[in-house]
């Protein structure tokens, strides 16, 4: 039995992903078709997000099941972010059940473990 594919989008903010979604829809209504509301978890893409991004705008567009943490913790410049876990449930912008996602569920759904 095949598993089915996952892409993961590693090493960039998620600051994209609302201007992608909005381009996205606005072909396909020129075109007389609708996007899905859940166009990231129906095709399986994960994007991993930064600490300083704004989650809760983007999550209005990713949805809560594709977003995972990014943090480069083998780097040693500026992208590094030792604390991100600690700095997003500090945060307080959005709710405990969401950052638990973001920080292990979906990265678990994201590599199958």
């Amino acid at each position: 039995m095949s598993k089915p594919v996952r892409i993961g989008i590693i090493e960039v903010s998620a600051q994209w992903i609302p201007y992608a979604i909005h381009d996205l829809a606005r072909r396909h209504l020129r075109r007389g078709k609708q996007l899905s509301d859940n166009l990231l978890k129906e095709k399986r893409v994960y994007v991993t997000c930064q600490t300083d991004d704004d989650l809760d705008y983007i999550l209005g567009y990713a949805g809560e099941d594709n977003l995972v943490i990014g943090t480069d913790y083998g780097h040693s410049d500026n992208a590094s972010e030792i604390e991100a876990l600690r700095k997003i449930r500090n945060e307080g912008k959005i709710t405990a059940r969401v950052i638990d996602k973001i920080l292990d569920d979906n990265a678990r759904a994201l590599y199958a473990l």
